[in-house]
């Protein structure tokens, strides 16, 4: 994919919906930006309604493939989830802020960085929401998803780490994926906004935490939402 319409999906990551004119790149020829967009519309990355501009699911599975980090996370097929708790048997979960999950909420995720451990990345996301304690490995997910076209499927292994706090609901705490929120398993198993995979997750830490032993799951799924 051409590089400018790489980057008029990135201006449209942020947003639900743009006009032509927050799209445009002031630096392109207005031919040449026209152009490129209008082959993200022929390709049904991108569909414009009522002079606004967004993305489609196709645009958003796409989107992942060229989008950092999801980029790096999806080049290198590891990464790394938190399932935190609290004693009130609620979960933090991210609102995401960006697509191609533009909305929707799950648990806190990082990519695994070439030179750490899939524990060491677990740490460094805890330290990051600001979350005190030793992140035990639950489970381990390899996780296939398919998509339209053979170029947009990817697949992840995901290391699921389990980590207790007794941080209040009221405390706040910042997660550069988006706005953290407490939820309970049944609250986010019912949101509509949830992912595919969420059901699996908690399903696979609730097997964990009777059986004391890290729980492994290989499944394909049909759309990553």
């Amino acid at each position: 994919m051409h590089q400018h319409q790489q980057n008029i999906l990135k201006k449209l990551a942020r947003v639900r919906s743009a006009r032509f004119n927050r799209l445009k790149d002031p630096n392109l020829d207005p031919k040449q930006f026209v152009y490129h967009l209008n082959q993200l519309i022929k390709q049904e990355y991108v569909v414009k309604t009522d002079n606004l501009y967004s993305l489609t699911r196709k645009g958003k599975i796409r989107l992942g493939t060229y989008l950092s980090p999801f980029k790096q996370m999806t080049q290198q097929g590891l990464t790394t989830l938190l399932f935190i708790e609290n004693t009130s048997d609620q979960m933090l979960v991210v609102k995401r802020q960006q697509a191609p999950f533009l909305g929707h909420i799950g648990h806190p995720t990082t990519r695994v960085k070439k030179n750490e451990l899939t524990r060491e990345s677990a740490e460094r996301l805890a330290d990051d929401l600001g979350i005190s304690g030793n992140p035990r490995l639950a489970c381990v997910l390899d996780y296939l998803y398919d998509a339209p076209t053979p170029e947009d499927i990817y697949r992840l292994v995901m290391f699921v780490y389990y980590l207790r706090t007794d941080r209040s609901p009221t405390s706040q705490i910042t997660s550069q994926e988006g706005e953290t929120l407490w939820m309970t398993k049944q609250e986010l198993s019912d949101t509509e906004l949830g992912y595919a995979n969420t059901a699996d997750i908690i399903d696979s830490v609730q097997q964990y935490k009777v059986s004391g032993s890290p729980q492994f799951l290989s499944k394909r799924y049909a759309t990553v939402l």
